[in-house]
């Protein structure tokens, strides 16, 4: 019997390498596919990983190969980032590219090639249960990044290994060096959207729109509708955001609300953004009933601009198409666009996006 093949997302760091590595030891025959996703402005492309990944390839023995998904990804992740901001909301442009972009093009490409599996290395297991498959939480809290994966279906999962959801960082780059991969044994990772290279979204956004009226000052309100100073365009505002208001009060006020429609910001103290309840639609779960099963147990992860702790929640269903998920105790300033992600302890259920 010929050995299971598995496509994997080999980017040239030590997680995917090691991922590529353990699943060669466990027998299966392992092809490496790098994603070219974003070209860097100015005359050259920065194509350096795509190197590192081939190297890589030929010193652990796989075969390589490189996909150009650079326009799906302009379409798809780069368009939805702008047109999010422009339109008042603070989106998550990893959770788009992770469901859209990295593992549809791997499953897309293991169909093509009858591939037997997908493979990434991402710090999360697959657990099948009563016929269902789930994300589980890796070992690893810290590298946990399962609040990325909430939209990935069962269908994708079914197919799917992750063999780092039972390692730390540590016995990762350990293995790395055992592989003799000391060249990316301690390479820095980056902790930024892939496409803003390290620039701020903003200038990001200004860079990137042709029709540059998009953007323009308007005013801001505090709570009681009195105009109290202008921003730059809502574009470069998340709720939360106390910086670049250009407001003559003298206490600190924090941007509450966005108008886009007219153009505003309301702002608040502090204090007046925490909330309790929120509601969240385009809902995406492995097993929408587990929302039923396990209310009053779950737990929920909300990013706005800082990050919440992982909070428990009760939800109920405002209509098939709408969540209204009730806190335990305050988020502080949950942001319209940004993801909801429901778990039972350490499983990942699914989730939606914020109103």
């Amino acid at each position: 019997m010929k050995n299971k093949s598995v496509v994997i997302g080999l980017s040239g760091g030590v997680d995917s390498s090691v991922a590529a590595v353990l699943l060669k030891e466990h027998g299966y025959n392992v092809i490496g596919v790098t994603l070219k996703l974003w070209q860097k402005t100015g005359k050259f492309q920065d194509e350096s990983y795509i190197v590192e990944a081939e190297n890589i390839a030929k010193r652990i023995e796989i075969e390589h190969i490189v996909v150009d998904a650079q326009k799906e990804f302009k379409q798809t992740v780069v368009k939805q980032f702008i047109n999010e901001y422009l339109n008042g909301r603070t989106p998550s442009p990893c959770t788009l590219c992770n469901n859209q972009i990295k593992w549809k093009l791997l499953a897309d490409i293991a169909d093509k090639n009858n591939y037997d599996f997908i493979a990434t290395g991402h710090y999360v297991s697959i657990e099948h249960i009563d016929g269902f498959y789930y994300i589980k939480k890796g070992i690893d809290q810290v590298k946990d990044q399962s609040y990325f994966l909430w939209e990935l279906t069962n269908n994708i999962l079914k197919r799917s290994l992750t063999p780092l959801g039972n390692l730390n960082k540590t016995e990762v780059r350990r293995l790395a060096s055992n592989y003799n991969l000391n060249d990316i044994f301690n390479k820095k990772e980056s902790m930024s959207v892939c496409f803003l290279q390290n620039t701020d979204y903003r200038t990001f956004i200004n860079n990137n729109i042709i029709d540059k009226t998009l953007i323009k000052k308007g005013k801001i309100y505090n709570t009681q509708g009195a105009e109290i100073g202008t921003h730059n365009g809502i574009a470069y505002y998340t709720i939360g955001q106390k910086n670049g208001l250009n407001i003559t009060a003298q206490e600190t006020f924090y941007v509450k609300e966005i108008d886009a429609k007219n153009n505003s910001l309301i702002v608040s103290t502090k204090q007046e953004l925490n909330k309790r309840e929120i509601l969240v639609n385009n809902l995406s779960f492995i097993n929408i009933k587990d929302l039923h099963t396990y209310n009053g147990e779950l737990t929920v992860k909300v990013r706005g601009y800082g990050l919440n702790p992982e909070k428990k929640c009760t939800v109920n269903f405002v209509n098939s198409k709408l969540l209204k998920v009730t806190f335990n105790d305050n988020a502080w300033a949950p942001a319209p666009g940004q993801p909801v992600v429901f778990y039972y302890g350490n499983l990942l259920l699914g989730g939606g996006i914020t109103v």
